[in-house]
Order: structure tokens, then sequence, then C-alpha cells
């Protein structure tokens, strides 16, 4: 474990070692997100802190919704319905209302 978040400690457990070791990494792209509150607790844009860097065609901008049934941080991207686990999007926007609650 390389990050020092709790979340990590906790896919330690529950992940198998290649799914960990991608999740580490997911965890690692979240720092170049930051977050935009469009709605508080249910929507929130994530962009890419160099976006001006980025290929024309790559996309910058992810919407990241709150379901209000469940809770589950479901982003536009699709990564966390594809894989399993969730994309840096969702990651970092689980970090920032993480720290706006404590």
């Amino acid at each position: 474990m390389s990050k020092g978040v709790p979340v990590e400690e906790h896919a330690a457990k529950i992940y198998t070692r290649a799914m960990f070791e991608k999740f580490d990494e997911i965890i690692f792209q979240s720092g170049s997100y930051v977050v935009d509150e469009k709605e508080r607790w249910k929507a929130y844009l994530a962009r890419h802190i160099r976006s001006d860097c980025r290929e024309s065609w790559s996309q910058v901008e992810f919407e990241v919704n709150i379901r209000a049934e469940d809770g589950a941080v479901v982003c536009e991207c699709g990564l966390g319905e594809h894989l399993g686990i969730p994309c840096c999007h969702a990651v970092k926007v689980r970090f920032t209302l993480s720290e706006i609650v404590t």
C-alpha cells in the first residue's frame, strides 16, 4: 500500500492482487482531477487539471452522479460498470465528499 488512504487498506482486503494494483493506479490517477459541484450531494463534474495538455480528442470532464437509491457513485465514463471497480473520477468525488463531511 503506497497511497496512505483508508480505502486502500480496505481494497487490499477485498481485491485480488491484480485488481488491487489496478485500483491503486486509479487512486493515483484521481489526483489529476478537480471536482466542481453541479448539484450538492447529487451531481459533480470531475475535470482534469491539465486539460490544456491533453490530446484534443481526449475527454477532460466527466459527470459523476450520486444515486439517490443507494448512494452509489456513478460516472459517465462507465468504467465502474465495466470493470466492477470505481474509476478515478468517482474516487476523486468520493474523496472530495469525505473531506466536506469531516
